[in-house]
């Protein structure tokens, strides 16, 4: 073999090596063509485009591995957020009822307390009627 088809095989293992670890593809699984094509317009070798159709394959698998994270993700948020409305609604209505309860409490022992003073001063002025 001449030396420039061995440093090209190299150079293509190399890259291809690279490709592999950013992909996650087990470069031992894919055999490497050592092979160049001396004209842009040959069809790539088939070892090569197993090596790209798996990376693909891969890569979709990735995708759809995230779309679906995703999207549960985005339906367990909705579920929290729906809960927490419902919360915050739960809430609301009761301290507004509990803020309505102690108002009325409050009018009542108004009136109460006004009942009483009347009626602490009617007797205060029956007992000094009597003293005289």
């Amino acid at each position: 073999m001449p030396n420039g088809t061995t440093s090209n095989s190299s150079l293509n293992e190399e890259k291809f090596g690279e490709l592999a670890k950013t992909h996650e593809v087990n470069p031992a699984a894919v055999e490497m063509d050592t092979t160049t094509p001396s004209m842009p317009d040959e069809p790539l070798p088939l070892d090569q485009l197993l090596a790209i159709t798996n990376l693909n394959k891969n890569l979709d698998n990735k995708f759809a591995n995230r779309s679906t994270q995703i999207q549960k993700l985005q339906s367990d948020v909705t579920k929290t957020r729906t809960r927490l409305q419902t919360l915050e609604t739960s809430i609301n209505n009761h301290g507004n009822s509990r803020i309505a309860e102690q108002e009325s409490l409050c009018s009542s022992l108004q009136a109460d307390n006004k009942y009483m003073k009347a009626k602490l001063e009617d007797l205060e002025s029956r007992s000094r009627c009597q003293n005289i």
